[in-house]
Formats: C-alpha cells, structure tokens, sequence
C-alpha cells in the first residue's frame, strides 16, 4: 500500500516500511516458553513483530508476574515492541468512574519499574466511541495498536465522534483511514 500511494504521490524515493506480525492477548499465564522462542526466532529472521500484553494491576509480588516481566524484557532486547493491551470489559455496571484509569496507571508503572517500556497502548477499535474509555485507557499515548472487535461491543457511555489519531499501527486496516 505504501508503495502504490508513494508512487501516486510521485514520491519514488520514500522508504517502504515492512510488515509488524503482532502477537496479542499475552498474558503471565500464556506460554512464556513459546513466546521466547518466537522472539528468538523472529529475531534471528529479522522480522519485525510486536506483543500486546496484558497489564498487571493485581497480584503484582506473584512468581507469576515476575516471570512475565522477564519475557517482556526479552521480547524488548530482541527488538520486539510492546503494547501494553486495555483490560478486557465484562460488565461497565461493574466498573466505577476512575477504577480502569487507576489499572492503565498502575499496570503502566508496574511495567516502568521493572524495565517494561511499552511503545503505546492496544485495544479493541470500538473503544474510540466510548465516552469513558477514552479518557481513562486510551490517553495515556499518542501511539495506538488497533486490535479487532469483540462480536459484541460493550460501551460505558456511547460519543458521536471518532478520535483521530496522529501516530499508531492499525490491525484493521480499514478502520485507520
């Protein structure tokens, strides 16, 4: 794509980006092992690939964290990105105002303190139409990863309006344009 528009443009000599293989909903309890081994893999190809992982918000002194804090530094060391993903919504009756910005903070420090350096924040594209999720998930950085639908959209407070974007990768091409 970026080809065909650098050629309409008449712009020949513009620098073709590659593909980024994203690996989402990574998780403490994924299969660590496996994701090393992509990374070593995908680097040694020298594919360019991203995880989108799960913040921690809860059970931060667990075996179980400090594992997946160390796969992420591998993940990070072997050139992969990291995007830290938005929670999953069950229930919006469930969560009061403010309690999802206090998980992106914390889950957002828990990373930083252990050497986690997410490149922006993934989540489902219908969080862009949501009054609430907007302003408690989504600025917390200018580099967005798009992440598909879920078949049915939860919404806390429904806007009119689309958030544009300056910076960001888009998993559903689609809805970036």
């Amino acid at each position: 794509m970026q080809r065909v528009l650098a050629t309409w443009l008449g712009e020949a000599d513009l620098p073709v980006g590659k593909p980024l293989l994203v690996f989402r909903d990574v998780t403490p309890v994924s299969d660590l092992q496996m994701l090393r081994e992509m990374t070593d893999k995908l680097y040694q190809a020298g594919i360019s690939f991203a995880v989108s992982a799960t913040g921690l918000w809860n059970n931060l002194d667990q075996k179980a964290a400090t594992n997946y804090l160390n796969a992420l530094n591998e993940v990070a060391e072997k050139d992969g990105s990291i995007f830290l993903q938005t929670p999953y919504i069950n229930d919006v009756k469930t969560s009061s105002k403010g309690e999802l910005k206090s998980n992106m903070e914390t889950a957002l420090n828990f990373f930083i303190e252990h050497h986690v350096y997410p490149a922006g924040v993934s989540f489902p594209s219908y969080w862009q139409h949501d009054a609430q999720f907007q302003p408690e998930a989504l600025l917390f950085s200018d580099t967005m990863l798009l992440l598909p639908d879920i078949k049915e959209p939860i919404f806390h407070e429904k806007n009119k309006y689309d958030t544009k974007y300056t910076d960001g990768v888009c998993w559903d091409f689609s809805r970036c344009l």
